[in-house]
C-alpha cells in the first residue's frame, strides 16, 4: 500500500503538461541516452518533455545530441557528456535570466527570428568562467575540468568573464574567434579555434538540424518514466559546484532529501557547509536567556 501510495505521488508529481500550456523549453531532440532530474527524482528524457527552472539536464557519454528549444526562440543544443542546469534562479546580483548553466561538457546556442531581448549580463549561458549575452549568430561553448572555450561560430557575441561568483571584464567576439580561459592561465582570444577544440567538437553541432518545436507545442507532454531518487554519489558534481548554484540547490532539495542523499550530505558535511543549517538545525536554535539573579530570599 505504502509503495503505491509512493508511485502515485511520483506520478503527481511528473504531471502531464496538457496541450496549448506554457512551458519554459521543450525538448525536442534526444539522440541517445540522457536524464531529467527534478528536485531528487530522475527520469528519462524524453522529446516532448516541457521544462521547469532549476531543471537539472544528465547527459551520456555516447549520446549524439540533446535539443532545447526554449518558448522565448533560443535554442540549446547539448553534447555528450553534458551537465546543465535550465533557467537557474540565481541570485539577482548573479544573474537574472540565465536560460542554460552549464556544468561540463558541450553546448551550442543560438537564437531564432522570434527571440526575445536580453538584458542580464549573462542571459543566455553561463557557466564558473564565463556567461555569455548579445549573441547574434551561434555560439559553441565547452566546459571541461578547469579549461572552458567559446567559439564565436556565425555573428557576434559578448562574452564576460567570471571569477569567483563575480562578473570580470566583458569582450566582444567576433564570427570566428576563439576564447580560451584556464585555472592558472592568462585567458587568451584567437583569429580561430585550435586544432583540438575543433576535433572535438560533437559531431551533432556540425549537422543542420530544423527546428522541430512546432510537433510538439500542440501535443501533450509524454509520460515521464521514473528512474528513481537521485543519490549521493549521482549528486556529488552538483554540490562541488560554484556557490551561487550550491544556493539553488539547498532551495532546491531540502524538502525533498531521500535517506541516500541526507546520509552522504552529513557524512561530508565538511565539503558542504551551505547544507548544515538544513542538516542540524538545532545547532542554530535561539538559545534561552538566562534570568538575572533575584535579590528576594
Amino acid at each position: 500500500m505504502l509503495l503505491r501510495c509512493f508511485y502515485f505521488a511520483i506520478a503527481l508529481f511528473f504531471a502531464t503538461t496538457p496541450v496549448g500550456a506554457e512551458s519554459l523549453g521543450i525538448v525536442t531532440v534526444v539522440d541517445g541516452d540522457a536524464v531529467l532530474i527534478r528536485q531528487t527524482t530522475k527520469q528519462v528524457l524524453l522529446a516532448g518533455a516541457r521544462l521547469k527552472p532549476n531543471d537539472l539536464i544528465e547527459i551520456g557519454p555516447s549520446t549524439s545530441i540533446v535539443r532545447v528549444e526554449f518558448s522565448n526562440g533560443a535554442v540549446a543544443d547539448m553534447g555528450p557528456a553534458t551537465r546543465a542546469m535550465v533557467a537557474p534562479t540565481l541570485a539577482a546580483s548573479t544573474a537574472q535570466d540565465t536560460l542554460i548553466y552549464a556544468l561540463q561538457g558541450w553546448v551550442k546556442i543560438f537564437l531564432t527570428d522570434k527571440v526575445a531581448s536580453f538584458s542580464s549580463p549573462s542571459s543566455l549561458l553561463m557557466a564558473d568562467a564565463l556567461g555569455l549575452s548579445n549573441v547574434r549568430g551561434s555560439a559553441v561553448v565547452a566546459v571541461s575540468g578547469n579549461e572552458s572555450s567559446v567559439f564565436c561560430e556565425t555573428g557576434t557575441l559578448t562574452l564576460h568573464e567570471r571569477r569567483n561568483g563575480r562578473f570580470l571584464r566583458a569582450l566582444a567576439l567576433k564570427s570566428g574567434a576563439f576564447f580560451v580561459t584556464s585555472v592558472g592561465a592568462k585567458p587568451t582570444v584567437s583569429a580561430k579555434p585550435s586544432d583540438v577544440f575543433v576535433k572535438r567538437v560533437p559531431k551533432a553541432f556540425l549537422d543542420t538540424i530544423p527546428l522541430r518545436v512546432s510537433l510538439y507545442e500542440s501535443k501533450s507532454e509524454p509520460k515521464p518514466r521514473y528512474l528513481g531518487e537521485l543519490s549521493y554519489t549521482e549528486a556529488a558534481p552538483w554540490l562541488a559546484a560554484e556557490a551561487s548554484i550550491k544556493r539553488v540547490l539547498v532551495a532546491q532539495w531540502r524538502s525533498q532529501l531521500n535517506v541516500n542523499l541526507r546520509a552522504g550530505l552529513v557524512a561530508h558535511i565538511k565539503s558542504h557547509p551551505e547544507w548544515d543549517r538544513t542538516l542540524f538545525p538545532e545547532k542554530y536554535l535561539s538559545k534561552p536567556t538566562a534570568l538575572a539573579p533575584s535579590n528576594y530570599h
